[in-house]
């Protein structure tokens, strides 16, 4: 019996293995370019065109993996 990450309930090892994914996504975008080594050449525009960009790639991962 597997449990949900974050729910009292059960789940396939499918669907914790999509949960886990996504967790790591979610770590990763508090602060993408952390460990980047050249973010700090980065203008704000480039920053902001690397964020807004980010964000549509986990919304594909997202509806990729149906959640």
């Amino acid at each position: 019996m597997i449990k949900h990450l974050y729910e009292n309930k059960t789940v396939t090892a499918n669907q914790l293995a999509k949960l886990i994914l996504l967790d790591a996504i979610d770590a990763r975008s508090c602060d993408p370019l952390d460990c980047h080594y050249e973010a700090d050449k980065m203008t704000e525009k480039e920053k902001a065109d690397f964020q807004k960009a980010f964000d549509k790639q986990i919304a594909r991962v997202e509806k990729f993996l149906g959640l």
